[in-house]
């Protein structure tokens, strides 16, 4: 009997250890949907909007629109943990693979750790416009 019962507590230890550090998997609800930015500057266009559709399935389409030149679109996977939504895309589908980590913010914005150099001081901010 008590052996039955030290293996009983070694197999929940085990089970509770196994559980520690685990973080939960993101709600999809809260990120499926098409989030954008608003006008950004670019160098040799007018401006430039991000535009990035999360799927259901997995998939994801980061498209970044250079007002008045065209739209280079990244396609790719997203998944997510927390509050980090992690988006990993290739330029037209094709190239090396581009990763970007997104925290979806209490304000229900998704915000692309500042990179002054590509988004300025601000960082890249997008805000749901379609679910």
């Amino acid at each position: 009997m008590r052996r039955l019962a030290r293996s009983a507590v070694l197999v929940l230890a085990l089970a509770a250890c196994a559980q520690k550090g685990k973080v939960p998997r993101i709600d999809g609800a809260k990120v499926v949907g098409t989030w954008r930015s608003d006008a950004l500057p670019a160098a040799d266009a007018s401006g430039r909007v991000y535009e990035l559709v999360i799927a259901d399935d997995g998939r994801a389409d980061l498209s970044t629109t250079y007002v008045g030149k065209g739209t280079i679109v990244e396609r790719g996977t997203w998944d997510g943990r927390d509050s980090l939504v992690r988006v990993v895309a290739r330029k037209d589908g094709t190239g090396a693979p581009q990763s970007y980590l997104f925290t979806l913010r209490p304000d229900s914005t998704l915000a692309l750790a500042p990179d002054t150099v590509r988004f300025g001081t601000a960082g890249l901010v997008l805000r749901r416009v379609a679910r």
